[in-house]
């Protein structure tokens, strides 16, 4: 087969398309939350509220009134008060290291667009979580899955993950 230079250019383009489709199907999830009968949010938008909010620091009403709310969003069966159990799988509060995507587009003032991870945008306006979790002390990928992602316990007030959300679970009341 012989490759001429406007074959080559055709391949190229398509390649470039291609690449650049995929990019950005990467970096944007759309599933939506329903947050009352008229509002529907994005889900990471919803993740964010408890790392933007006042209240971070505060820990659930569970642990003041020692009731269980259920589905009330928790860290630990702690925040699900007595006769509760915090459940949604093995990570729940611990660091939740997939919200940074290296290579998606950022602002600097603006860490949510690298999940929350401080340091992780870039000067040319890329996510590049892997410098910014060398910056944070760990200095290899080994060191960041084996010592934070999912491994470093976090809670409510999550400055324990340099801005990444902490894995929530939800609360089971009763018999569990």
């Amino acid at each position: 087969m012989i490759f001429t230079p406007n074959l080559l250019i055709s391949f190229f383009i398509i390649s470039l398309f291609n690449l650049i489709g995929n990019f950005g199907v990467i970096g944007v999830e759309e599933r939506y939350v329903k947050s009352g009968h008229d509002e529907t949010w994005f889900e990471d938008e919803v993740a964010f509220f408890r790392e933007d909010g006042e209240n971070n620091s505060t820990p659930p009403a569970a642990n003041f009134a020692g009731k269980c709310i259920k589905r009330a969003k928790c860290f630990s069966d702690a925040d699900c008060g007595v006769k509760g159990k915090c459940v949604g799988g093995t990570k729940i509060g611990k660091c939740d290291c997939s919200k940074c995507r290296t290579g998606v587009f950022c602002k600097q003032e603006d860490s949510k667009t690298c999940g929350g991870l401080k340091d992780a945008c870039s000067k040319f306006k890329f996510c590049q979580c892997e410098q910014a979790y060398k910056k944070h002390g760990y200095e290899n990928a080994h060191k960041v899955r084996t010592e934070f992602c999912g491994v470093k316990s976090c809670n409510w007030n999550n400055d324990e993950c340099f801005g990444l959300p902490c894995k929530a679970g939800n609360c089971r009341c009763g018999k569990v």
